[in-house]
């Protein structure tokens, strides 16, 4: 992978968190507009393991994003730690920090996770393949 192809991957890891932060913090049409960007990000072989040790199919995280649209609202997702672990061919394996930081009336809390994600450079784009997320306690 050329370094404007891992270039263009770290771009889309942020992108593809700023459009979830969209789904989880708005509702109604915003959120219905930052799903439908996200579609085409993602194979449709798609899956990811999830902090809890599910695999989860591309269909169930579109799901998931239907569901939980506007439902966090003081949610903003801090992304860092970036560090390319391989580059071969068309493909990137990236992994970052990521937190996620819950503004409440009464406190904040955050949760972080380590994730790992392949990604795929494609003449339309990044594609993401997979990706795996572990929690850090």
């Amino acid at each position: 992978m050329t370094q404007d192809a891992v270039l263009a991957a770290q771009r889309s890891v942020h992108e593809v968190h700023v459009l979830i932060q969209a789904i989880f913090t708005e509702g109604g049409d915003a959120a219905r507009a930052a799903i439908a960007a996200l579609e085409p990000v993602f194979a449709e072989d798609f899956s990811m393991v999830s902090t809890g040790g599910q695999i989860v199919k591309r269909s169930q995280v579109f799901e998931m994003f239907g569901r939980a649209a506007g439902g966090r609202p003081g949610l903003s997702i801090e992304l860092g730690e970036m560090q390319l672990l391989c580059s071969t061919g068309s493909h990137a394996l990236l992994r970052y920090r990521e937190t996620h930081h819950l503004e409440g009336e009464a406190s904040s809390r955050s949760s972080s996770r380590y994730s790992t994600a392949l990604l795929e450079d494609r003449p339309e784009g990044v594609l993401w393949r997979s990706l795996h997320e572990t929690a850090i306690g």
